[in-house]
């Protein structure tokens, strides 16, 4: 008696099957599930591991020394994964009460001999809270090595000095983007001589900085001058005191400026560009807060600003974009016409754009 045979499962090509591990990441909104789903696929089939590992590695996510030791313990068994590696992200957000007695005495979370290995390394950030640690600079100037570094970003380091977090900066040479948000210092220091770090951002094009206070503006904008290829400037801060943006005038090749304050009076803004020297600036972008304000009151003062007669001369006569950032108690709509109407130069130059976020006014 003849017996069927069952019906083999149609299998889908490799190549399909890759495809489908490659959009795992979008499918989850949650980092963590996405790593546990990636994790699966590795230990599920052989002919997904390159794959996976691809995935698992490309960007690093360090919240603890002992999340630390293990990539290190990692790539000391598998040298090749380090290639892997093009983006790392370290966050210790531990008061100091948190450390232990090796950490504080200025234990670095890798080793200079674990950061070599990022042969690959594209980006890195360093994110600390409450409590900038001893071994900071230590660690962050390790990664200074890598050859293929193009971006670097510290977010919430206080230092001693000014001259410390300078001579951290300066010895990165090869870094296209640096950003630096809430970074500060107690005094200024000895700044070593130039010659310690030649060619220091010599690739530098973008820069952002945010959440500035009003002594550090003129120090940041100082630290930077010597980046003659800048192209791009991002400035969050607070807009009160108007003198400490005459560094600006030392940016001559910007291309594009993003400056956003805190402060609603745009007369700020006014004279923060009154400095700005660049003839190639093609995109300007002024981020306004009109929230807990009538929307008539900005759109007076943007007026009374003479922004639209300073923007109609040089240097900012190639402009191709103005965008107008700001949020509002008026619709979208009535508030892209009443700016209009305020910068009627500009509107009719064709360059005005409008990112108008609503807020209703609170009662």
């Amino acid at each position: 008696m003849h017996h069927p045979q069952p019906a083999e499962h149609p299998q889908l090509p490799l190549e399909v099957q890759l495809l489908i591990l490659d959009a795992i990441p979008e499918a989850f909104q949650d980092r963590a599930a996405t790593q546990n789903a990636i994790r699966s696929c590795a230990e599920t089939c052989q002919a997904w591991l390159s794959r996976a590992r691809f995935h698992l590695y490309h960007t690093v996510h360090l919240r603890s020394h002992s999340q630390c030791y293990l990539l290190s313990r990692t790539l000391t068994e598998n040298a090749a994964i380090a290639t892997l590696i093009q983006h790392i992200h370290y966050t210790d957000t531990r008061p100091p009460s948190a450390f232990g007695y090796r950490e504080m005495l200025q234990d670095p979370p890798l080793s200079m001999n674990t950061v070599s290995k990022l042969s690959s390394l594209r980006s890195a950030a360093f994110t600390f809270d409450l409590f900038t640690p001893t071994y900071f600079l230590p660690f962050v100037q390790s990664f200074s090595v890598l050859k293929s570094l193009d971006s670097l970003c510290l977010k919430n380091v206080i230092t001693s000095t000014y001259a410390e977090i300078v001579n951290l900066l300066w010895s990165f040479p090869t870094v296209r983007a640096v950003e630096l948000d809430r970074c500060l210092w107690y005094k200024i220091g000895s700044l070593e001589d130039l010659s310690t770090y030649p060619g220091h951002y010599r690739n530098l094009r973008a820069l952002k900085i945010r959440h500035v206070e009003e002594k550090e503006m003129c120090q940041y904008l100082h630290i930077f001058e010597a980046a003659e290829g800048l192209t791009s400037l991002l400035f969050l801060s607070h807009l009160d005191a108007m003198d400490n943006y005459d560094g600006l005038h030392e940016y001559s090749q910007l291309e594009t400026l993003h400056l956003g304050t805190s402060n609603t009076d745009p007369s700020g803004m006014a004279a923060a560009l009154s400095n700005v020297r660049s003839s190639k600036l093609r995109r300007i972008s002024l981020a306004f807060k009109a929230q807990g304000e009538p929307f008539e009151a900005l759109i007076q003062q943007l007026s009374d600003s003479r922004l639209d007669d300073m923007l109609s001369t040089a240097p900012f006569l190639g402009l191709d974009q103005l965008i107008i950032n700001v949020i509002s108690d008026v619709s979208p709509g009535d508030a892209e016409g009443e700016i209009a109407r305020a910068l009627p130069r500009c509107h009719g130059r064709g360059i005005l754009n409008f990112n108008v976020q609503y807020q209703p006014r609170a009662e």
